[in-house]
Order: structure tokens, then sequence, then C-alpha cells
């Protein structure tokens, strides 16, 4: 169906021509509104855009894709905010296919994931900006757009005081729930029954309105503390039991809180463990700047204003390195490298930072070792309070200087930065001091700045799908993006990655029908379920990934793997030990009650006093603690706390094994990369042995030559320093040949542990599997997983101030644009069948 669209702007006194009528393609009965002119009197949502990108110098030539299935995706930053917060959008449009190419349309489409993209709909309706609608446009036709939210900045690192701040949050939230557990634990028996009893009743109640007879009268459940008992009544009863019901829900909640919140309250402690060290280390240098609350981390890459053209591709986020972020994997539209990208610093940091933190982006040394800064462009400078101050390329530059101690002193004083930053302009004519609190944003290049979740996800209960949860409204970016694009909202990724799987697709078949069913084509293949007995067992994606990605980046992958598993045991051992702990008299303890037994016994009487002139009788206060540890060394021979203890007992044998069978399979893994390693160390440590050693026979020849006839021998000074070089570098030669003999000895002693047991196999094998099912879930394809695909996508990214960007959301809420169901093909149900 087609649809004219008049766009005269021709007024009553002011004849204009008028420009040709547009023809729209809509799919029948599509109830949508194209008002005379609209774009011309009242821009549309990709109008509006459109202006924005020609008005942007970055992007002022990009023409926006109208072939089907061809996806615009457009970032839109806002400008005057550079947060920790999700509050950018991502503005995705495309127009559909004709009614002929639906045919080909359901050959070239898996039926698997036209369905999943359909059941994102009802999913996204949830979500803030509400799905996918028409948009008319009276310049270019029917387009479907979504609209998202996500960040374009990269995350806050976590500062010690929030670190402090999280910690204390989640042992509040323990300590809640340990009183909820130890509350409603003693009540658990008489609620399941209760609830059962009042069950049982409910069902009697209806069955008697149902039936001439009535069955026997039930038992009616009692009272319960804070709970009235009901009356054989179905709204009494529907309210006792969804009482009772929320009680037990309660106690199994807190429960939950109890089993996950030490391995939280445990990484907290680490995290800042290890941000307190950092600080202490830098803290000759870097007096306060990480104290700073909502800190930027140093380097951070940030995506540029403009037009990516065919940068991005359908593949994983966090594959690449040596495999150790390869667990955390998920599909993602990649890009491997933005030449003219953009990192963020602090000048407090620029300023303070050791040459060697601030490294060869910032300093360069020459042959004699002396340092100098190297002059940086300068792309955006945040300062502490007002308007972001923004430049184009080769406008202004950055410089660093060092600073002069003060006129008669030899140094700084103590705590001033020794370096100050100013912004030069006017090829050096104008030089401002920028002010520490400032932030700077300078040209650099970037690696892997890709358009990817920020939310965890799970397998579903089948494997075949990804589980996770609707982003909620305080979320912060954190350590999600360190520059890239990301969607803290699951439901809002799934839709858009499950488009951006489809438009690939169609786009590859159209232009090579002979792609569709090839072998290189097809979707990762993944077993059933978690278990993989034997290798024979292993279905082709588990094997294509050991493939693509060799034995030392799995092996590397399998050992993070498994370590991240262990903290889970490795919480709940602890824990259980605590509570061990908390019934029987530890080891001090034991020792704190003798010795207070002891010197009890040796004041108690006449006789043993004389018998111990020097002992002093316990205070009030160590009688106390005696009387404690005594009362505790009691109620541990109690029958009851004794099985206790054994039960406790069990469940640490128990769980100690899990922890250990997780470690032994890291520590298998992790031996076998090093098998491969050493090989290349060893030939490296070969050839510094061997440089080594010929410096030290070149020197020591010179040393030992005889002069010729006629010439002189070597000056007192001339031998005194070729003797010292000859020093130095017998010294190098040794510590080359020590770490030769290290590295050979390593990998002797490993050689003997060398190969996988079958339980290390059985767990590659599984974590291959669950990798697999991970990538299946979100459509890769083998294509994807090598590289060959040939299909790309653009992505262009501009900037709006707050307001224009909330415009932007009213507009796409806008009642002319219709919710789109879910169809590709112009006059074709919303999910194409076969395929």
């Amino acid at each position: 169906m087609a649809a004219t669209a008049s766009t005269s702007t021709q007024g009553p006194s002011e004849p204009a021509a008028s420009p040709p009528p547009v023809e729209i393609a809509a799919p029948p009965s599509t109830p949508f509104v194209v008002q005379e002119s609209r774009c011309l009197k009242e821009p549309c949502l990709v109008c509006v855009l459109r202006k924005t990108v020609e008005d942007t110098a970055a992007t002022k030539d990009v023409k926006f894709a109208t072939a089907p299935l061809q996806l615009n995706i457009v970032g839109v930053r806002s400008e005057d905010s550079l947060s920790n917060r999700f509050d950018d959008l991502m503005v995705v449009f495309f127009q559909l296919l004709p009614p002929e190419s639906g045919p080909a349309f359901t050959k070239a489409l898996e039926a698997e994931l036209l369905e999943d993209m359909k059941g994102r709909l009802p999913e996204l309706k949830k979500t803030p900006q509400g799905g996918f609608r028409y948009v008319a446009c009276s310049q270019q036709g029917l387009w479907v757009v979504g609209l998202f939210t996500l960040s374009t900045d990269p995350g806050f690192e976590d500062s010690p005081e929030a670190l402090e701040e999280q910690k204390a949050k989640y042992e509040e939230q323990l300590k809640t729930a340990d009183e909820t557990v130890k509350k409603l634990s003693q009540q658990e028996a008489a609620l399941t029954r209760e609830h059962e009893k009042a069950k049982s009743a409910r069902a009697a109640l209806l069955a008697k309105r149902k039936k001439s007879a009535p069955p026997p009268k039930p038992e009616l459940p009692g009272a319960l503390e804070g709970i009235e008992a009901p009356t054989m009544d179905a709204t009494s009863l529907r309210t006792y039991i969804q009482s009772v019901k929320k009680r037990l829900d309660e106690l199994a909640a807190a429960r939950k809180v109890q089993e996950t919140h030490p391995g939280l309250i445990q990484d907290k402690q680490k995290a800042l463990d290890a941000k307190t060290y950092e600080n202490e280390v830098k803290k000759g240098n870097m007096p306060t700047f990480q104290r700073h609350k909502g800190w930027v981390e140093q380097g951070r890459a940030i995506v540029p204003v403009g037009h990516h053209a065919g940068a991005y591709r359908f593949y994983l986020h966090k594959a690449g390195g040596n495999g150790e972020t390869f667990p955390r994997a998920t599909v993602a539209l990649t890009v491997p490298f933005i030449e003219k990208g953009m990192r963020i610093y602090s000048v407090k940091y620029l300023c303070t930072a050791t040459h060697k933190k601030l490294g060869t982006d910032f300093v360069k040394e020459d042959g004699k070792k002396n340092a100098f800064y190297l002059p940086r462009e300068l792309r955006q400078l945040w300062p502490d309070a007002g308007a972001v101050q923004r430049y184009a390329p080769g406008v202004a530059t950055l410089e660093l200087v060092d600073k002069e101690p003060p006129e008669g002193q030899k140094s700084l004083p103590a705590g001033t930065p020794p370096r100050e930053v100013f912004l030069v302009e006017d090829g050096g004519k104008k030089r401002t001091l920028l002010a520490l609190e400032a932030r700077v944003v300078v040209t650099d290049a970037v690696n892997g700045t890709n358009i990817h979740r920020a939310h965890n996800v799970s397998l579903s209960d089948d494997r075949t799908k990804l589980d996770g949860y609707a982003a909620r409204p305080d979320a912060e970016v954190n350590a999600w993006s360190e520059g890239c694009q990301t969607f803290t909202d699951f439901f809002e990724f799934n839709a858009f990655i499950r488009l951006s799987a489809i438009s690939k697709r169609w786009r590859c078949a159209s232009k090579n029908p002979m792609c569709i069913g090839a072998d290189a084509c097809m979707r990762l293949v993944a077993g059933p379920g978690r278990t993989v007995e034997k290798e024979a067992d292993m279905q082709r994606g588990e094997k294509e990934l050991l493939a693509r990605f060799k034995e030392p980046y799995i092996h590397r992958a399998m050992a993070v793997d498994c370590r991240k598993d262990a903290e889970g045991p490795g919480a709940k051992l602890e824990k259980l030990r605590k509570d061990r702990d908390a019934l029987v008299l530890t080891s001090e303890e034991q020792a704190q009650f003798d010795a207070l037994e002891a010197r009890k016994a040796q004041t108690a009487t006449a006789q043993a006093r004389a018998a111990n002139p020097k002992a002093q009788p316990l205070s009030k206060k160590e009688e106390g603690v005696l009387s404690s540890l005594a009362s505790k060394r009691e109620k541990s021979l109690t029958p009851e706390t004794v099985a206790e203890i054994q039960k406790l007992d069990a469940s640490i044998q128990e769980v100690t094994a899990q922890r250990q069978a997780l470690v032994d399979c890291a520590l298998d893994a992790e031996n076998e990369v090093r098998l491969f390693e050493l090989p290349t160390e060893l030939a490296r440590a070969t050839s510094q042995v061997n440089e080594a050693q010929s410096d030290v026979n070149s020197l020591q020849a010179r040393l030992d030559a005889v002069p010729e006839k006629g010439k002189k021998p070597l000056s007192p000074k001339a031998r005194e320093r070729l003797e010292s070089r000859l020093k130095e570098k017998k010294e190098d030669l040794e510590e080359a040949q020590a770490r030769k003999q290290a590295l050979e000895e390593e990998q002797a002693e490993r050689e003997k542990t060398r190969g996988l047991d079958e339980a290390t196999l059985r767990r590659r094998r599984e974590f291959l599997r669950e990798r697999a099912q991970f990538f299946r879930a979100d459509f890769l394809r083998n294509c994807d997983l090598y590289g060959t695909c040939k299909v790309d996508f653009d992505y262009t990214l501009v900037e709006m101030a707050g307001p224009r960007l909330e415009e932007l959301k009213r507009q796409f809420k806008d009642d002319a644009n219709k919710p789109w169901p879910g169809g590709f093909v112009m006059g074709q149900e919303p999910v194409a069948q076969g395929g």
C-alpha cells in the first residue's frame, strides 16, 4: 500500500512552488498520520535528527540510509554533562522491505530469530521509551524508529568513599537478614504447617460452592504472631494465606541475602584494600586527587562526535586480549580501533602524576634520558564550574610545564604539584593556565569502544535464552564502560541486538544469496544442558570456540572462570566456619579460658595464693570473660549443639571439597598456559644471555689485548672505564643466567604435572558449552565468530543540549507515531512464517 502525502508550502497570500508528492509505503490498515507539509512545518523525529547531523561539522555530509532494513544508528550525547549516569540516547531507525521481497526475507532468516524479536516488543513497552514506533516523514517516507537509553561516556571509578558506602550498605542488609532469619526461622515450621492448612481450607470452601454435597469441614489454621486466625470465609482465608506467604517469602529472601552478601562484602573489602593501597603508593606524588568523589578513571576513552562508517561489526565484546575477560564476553556491535578517538584526564592528575604514570603519550625521553613533554591536541575543556568548551581539531593544544622552585629555594614546597598545564591557542600567542579541578579531553587512538550491555545476564532454565532485568532508575555506569556505548536495560539491548542480527542477515543474503544455508553462515551450535560427560558429546559450536581461540586462550579463560566460581564456596565456607566458631570455643578462646582458669585456681584459696605469690586475682572484667567462655563451653557440650556442630562440620567438608575442585581446575589450566608460554620466554632469556655473554667477551678481549707495535696501551682511565663497564655487563650476564635458570627450573617442575586430568577436561568441555550457549542465545553465526562476514554497521554520534534530548523523547511518544507491531515486510504479518 502506498499513501501520497502532499508537501505544499503555499500560503494564502504568498504563492510558492509545491514540492512533488512523496510516496510512503506502509503495511495495509496501518494507522499513521501524515499531515500536509508536516516535516516542513513541524519536522518529524527523523528530520530533527537529520538537521542535527547536518548542523554538526563532523557529520554534515552524512546521509541516512534508506535501503530496506539497513539500520541507521545514531547516538545522541548530552552536551552539557559528563556523568556516571545513563543519560544519553540511541536512535535506531530503518525502512521496511517491499512486499515482493517477502519470500526472500523468509528464506534468509531463521523463524526462531523473528519470533524472538517479536517477543521483545511486549517487554519494551515496560521500558521508559516504550519500544519501536512508526514515524511518517514527508521527506523520506515511513520509518520504523526505536529510542533507547544508554551512556556514551566512560564510567567513573569507585572512589574509596563510594566503596565504603557500598560495603556498609551490604553489611546493613546482611545484619537485617540475620535478624530476620533468627526471628522467622523459629516460626518456619508453624508458618509452613498453617499455610498448608489454610490452602486446604480454602480449597474445601471452593469445592463446597461448586458441589451440592459439601465435603467434610477442614481444620482451620490457628493464629500466628502478628497474624489473626481466619474464619471459614474466602476473603479471610485469602488474606491469611497472603500474610503467611509474605512472611515465608521474607524468610527466603533473607536467607538469599545470607548466601550472597558475604561474598559481596568481601569483594568490596578487597576493592577497598586495593584502592587504599594504591592511594598510599601514590600519596607522595598525588596527595589528594584519588580521594576526589566522582573521579573519572584517567585516560578513559570517549568516542568522538562524528560518523564512523562501516566501523562496527556483529561480534563479541570482551573476547580480546589473552582470554581473561572471555568468561564475561557477550555479543555486541564491536569496533577494533578508532584512530581519532579521545581520552579524558584530570588536570590534577596531569600536574601530579609521575613521568612513568603519564607514559609515552605525554612524556618522551631522549637518548640521554632527558625527559620533555609532548603537546596534545585539546578537544574539550570541562571547567570545575561553567559551560564546557569545545575545540575543532588543530585549534588548541595542551602543554605541560615543570614548575620552577621559588627564588632562593632548591625545591618546591611540600605538597605542591610539580608541573602546570596550559591551554595554548592562536599558534602559541594565547596561553591559559588551567585549574587543577578542570578536566580535559585530548585526541588519542582508542580500541574496542563497542556498543554492548551494561548489565549482567544469565542463561534461562532451558539454556536457550538469556535472562536479565530492567534498568534501575539510579543505575551508574562505573566499570561497565571505559568509553563504550552501553545499554543498562536488558530488554532494550535485546531488541537492539536482535534487530542488528536481522538487518545483518538480510543485507548479507540480499548481496550474496549463496550464503543462505551455507556452512560458514550457520548459527553457532551448542549442546543442551550443563554437563558434557565425554569428548564425543561436544557439539560443533563448542569445538568452533576451541578452534577459533586456541587452547592457551581457553585455558586461561577457564582458570579465571574457576577462580571466580570458587569465590562463592569460599564465602560460604567463611560463614560456616564463623557459625561453627560461634558454637564452640576457638583455639584462641580455649587458650584464653585455660589461662584465666589457671589464674583463678592460683588465687582461689590461701594455700594456692601462698604457692603462687605473684599470681594476681581476676578482675571483674576478666571474671565476666571467664564466665562467658565457660557458658559457651558448657553449651557446646549439649546434645543439641554437638549435633549442630556435626552438621556444620559435614557442610564445611562438602563446601571445602567443592572449592578445592575449582581451585585445582584453575591450577591445572594455568599450568598448561605457562607451559605454552615458557618456550618463548626461554628463547628470549637465552638470547639475552648470549647477548650479555658477547658483550662480556668483547670487553674482556679489549682489556686483554696486547697493543700492536707502535700503538699506545690503554691509559689507566680508559682501562678503569672498561673495567667498570665489564663489571656492569657481568652483573647483567649473571641476572640473565639466573632468569634463564629460573625459567628452566620452572619448566621442569611444571612438566611433571603436564596434561589435564579428566575432571579438568570435563570442566573445559562444560565451560565451552556454557559460552556457546550464551553466544547462540544472541544468534551469533560462525561467520561472525571468525570475522569473515562482509556486513558491517555505521554509527553516527552527535550532541544535543539536555532540554532538546527531553524534547526528542516527547516527540517520539507523539500520538502520531503509532507503535510498530513487528513486521519487516510491507503487507505481511508481524513475523514471517517458515525459514
